[in-house]
C-alpha cells in the first residue's frame, strides 16, 4: 500500500499516475476526499488494497463466470465507456452490451477512466436520458 507523508504527496502522485487530461481541481479533491492519516502519521488511501488484489484475482481466474453473470442482470443497465479508458476497449464494452439483456451503451468523449471528473457534463446528459426514458 502506498503510503504519503503529506497528503499533497498523494495527489502529486495520483496526477501524475492519471496522465493527461482531467481537471487538476477535480483530481485534487478525489485525491483530499480518498486518502486518510494512518495511525503511523503518513497518509494512505481508504481502501482496502489487500481485497482489492483479491478481487482482481478472482476476476481474472474465471472470465467466463463473470460473462455469464453479465447475462443474468435483468433490469435496464446504462455502461458508460470513457473513450480514452486503458481499462475497458471498446470492444469489451460492445460485448458487455450484447451479454446484459437490456443495456444501453454510449461512450463519453475527452474523458479517461475517470469520466464523472472528466466529463461530468456529457455524462450526466447520459445519465439524465437514460433514466428519464
Amino acid at each position: 500500500m502506498s503510503k504519503f507523508n503529506e497528503r499533497i504527496e498523494a495527489v502529486t502522485s495520483y496526477i501524475h499516475s492519471y496522465g493527461s487530461g482531467g481537471d487538476y481541481e477535480e483530481l485534487y479533491k478525489f485525491v483530499c476526499n480518498n486518502v486518510r492519516m494512518a495511525k503511523d502519521g503518513c497518509w494512505v488511501w481508504k481502501f482496502d488494497a489487500r481485497k482489492l488484489i483479491e478481487w482482481v484475482e478472482e476476476a481474472s481466474a474465471s472470465e467466463s463466470l463473470h460473462w455469464f453473470r453479465l447475462g443474468q442482470i435483468r433490469c435496464p443497465t446504462l455502461i458508460s465507456r470513457a473513450s480514452n479508458s486503458f481499462f475497458t476497449t471498446r470492444s469489451v464494452a460492445e460485448r458487455m452490451q450484447k451479454e446484459i439483456p437490456r443495456a444501453k451503451l454510449v461512450e463519453i468523449s475527452g474523458s479517461g477512466h475517470d469520466i464523472h471528473m472528466d466529463n461530468k457534463d456529457d455524462l450526466l446528459a447520459e445519465l439524465i436520458e437514460f433514466l428519464c426514458h
